[in-house]
């Protein structure tokens, strides 16, 4: 029973931490990296916890899974500012782009592929096609565009 309310504290302090602060601020949500991977993972175990402890594995597998992966997690964004973020970010890095079948290529190094969950919850998935830092550059600056949206 220990181990559920350790979970319980960290779920609520990360929680706090992810979500307070943009929401009271009237931005989005970005989870990115360790704090997603933290955060779903520890939010899987917990609730899995409930029905058998072994089954927190399954919650720290997913969190691994989701740390190598290392999807964003956008929330209180529409897909159309979205992509007009991405298209602003490509042309301050002076990045080429192509649109491809599931989503777009920027300088035939990364490719990026926008999943909708529903209107303003979307998961975006990067992979590396070659080493660019322009396409490193034109992530972190729509990654700024997409946060300096209001909610």
């Amino acid at each position: 029973m220990i181990v559920f309310y350790v979970f319980l504290i960290l779920i609520v302090l990360l929680v706090l931490h992810m979500f307070a602060l943009p929401l009271k601020k009237k931005r989005p949500v970005i989870l990115v990296g360790v704090e997603n991977a933290l955060f779903i993972g520890i939010l899987i175990g917990a609730m899995l916890f409930l029905v058998d402890p072994f089954y927190c594995l399954a919650g720290f597998i997913l969190g691994v899974f989701m740390f190598y992966l290392s999807p964003w997690i956008i929330f209180g964004v529409s897909k159309d500012n979205i992509i007009r973020a991405l298209q602003r970010a490509i042309l301050a890095s002076r990045s080429d782009s192509e649109n491809s079948k599931n989503g777009y290529i920027v300088n035939n190094a990364l490719r990026i592929t926008i999943i909708d969950m529903s209107n303003k919850f979307h998961i975006v998935i990067f992979k590396n096609i070659a080493y660019s830092k322009k396409a490193i550059l034109t992530k972190a600056i729509w990654k700024k565009f997409i946060q300096n949206f209001f909610i």
